[in-house]
């Protein structure tokens, strides 16, 4: 494992999945079984691509000996990660 990551998304009050089976979209009939991670965190790594997603103990645990360029605290908040393509 690396030892210096980009982001560190930590601590948000849900962490919302939309693709968690490595699907490319999801349909109507898909949105209804999003997988939604109370208390979650994120790592982004050095090349911009999730590279953990998980409850914030977890990856506090995981990662705890990492460094991260920036960490945000995102008490109070829900993420919906994923890829932006321009």
């Amino acid at each position: 494992m690396s030892n210096k990551y980009r982001l560190l998304v930590k601590n948000a009050k849900q962490v919302v999945l939309i693709c968690n089976n490595g699907e490319k979209y999801l349909t109507k009939d898909g949105m209804r079984n999003l997988c939604v991670i109370e208390n979650g965190s994120i790592v982004i790594g050095r090349d911009g691509l999730i590279k953990a997603v998980g409850p914030a103990d977890a990856i506090r645990m995981r990662y705890s000996e990492t460094s991260f360029d920036k960490v945000i605290d995102a008490a109070g908040m829900c993420v919906v990660p994923g890829e932006f393509q321009p």
